[in-house]
């Protein structure tokens, strides 16, 4: 896998946020790889968001236009306001 450098400044609170999750006590060795992590994890939560949208709504996108509802603004309002 090739790589890129990447230069990024951070303000002094987001260093030193960085520098305690990085190091000797910490998992990661040096804060690229806590960066790395971070996108990495992002990417996940990514994969899974999609994941779920797609079980979720998968059919609805499916759908032939006959199987719709048609509703009006207050149709909606309407039944939101059931408690």
């Amino acid at each position: 896998m090739s790589s890129k450098s990447l230069r990024i400044t951070l303000d002094k609170t987001l260093e030193a946020y960085l520098l305690t999750r990085t190091g000797e006590s910490s998992p990661f060795a040096k804060p690229e790889d806590y960066v790395e992590d971070l996108i990495r994890r992002e990417m996940k939560a990514d994969d899974l968001s999609a994941a779920y949208l797609a079980d979720t709504l998968g059919a609805a996108a499916s759908a032939t236009e006959e199987s719709y509802l048609t509703v009006s603004a207050e149709d909606v309002i309407r039944r939101n306001s059931r408690s």
